[in-house]
């Protein structure tokens, strides 16, 4: 489960100018290298962090559209939130891809359980994103979205394989090990720095 006391959040905007490709991977190759350091991740938003990416989810191509709050990052990142893959099965590195939109080519998509009871879905099943057919992979235990407008839709949150690319999303520095020092969170922000430098 999600647990703050062995999170860091790092903000990319905190690092002063957008990465690219090759800084983004060398920030996490940085990080990870930390003996203190379980997983990293990049991520596109967290639960309750205010600002989130929602889509219109629906499960026919003309059924009514919910509102959902769509969480994707680079490989890991589902291991790094803590997310609980209970039905299914988590993406796999294949499955990643990158762009500004997350949808045009993500080939699954892994929902919150009350979303997919919600919709009366399962894995094995499609829904649609914007009118975009994805097949159901994973289920995992309720995730709570980031903007948290109506208590009813609070973990109506879907997941899908893709790299945030736009300046403004989030380091997820996490799943440091237990008693790490203090230190080690500054380690880590000094070498994501570092690696931005160059």
């Amino acid at each position: 489960e999600m647990s703050e006391g062995r999170l860091f959040v790092l903000s990319v905007d905190e690092l002063r100018r957008p990465l690219t490709q090759d800084q983004r991977q060398l920030v996490l190759k940085e990080v990870e290298a930390s003996a203190s350091v379980e997983s990293v991740a990049i991520i596109n938003s967290l639960p309750f962090q205010g600002q989130e990416s929602s889509y219109g989810l629906s499960k026919t191509p003309d059924g009514d559209k919910l509102s959902v709050a769509f969480f994707y990052g680079t490989p890991t990142f589902i291991e790094t939130i803590g997310a609980r893959v209970t039905v299914g099965r988590s993406f796999t590195r294949d499955e990643f891809t990158s762009g500004d939109d997350p949808f045009v080519q993500a080939p699954s998509i892994i929902l919150t359980r009350s979303l997919a009871k919600r919709l009366s879905v399962s894995v094995g099943q499609t829904v649609y994103v914007d009118g975009r057919q994805i097949p159901i992979v994973g289920i995992i235990e309720d995730l709570l979205r980031p903007g948290l407008s109506s208590i009813s839709e609070a973990h109506y949150a879907a997941l899908v394989p893709a790299s945030p690319q736009t300046p403004g999303q989030m380091f997820l520095i996490s799943r440091f090990r237990e008693g790490f020092p203090a230190s080690a969170t500054r380690a880590a922000v000094e070498a994501a720095t570092r690696a931005t430098s160059s």
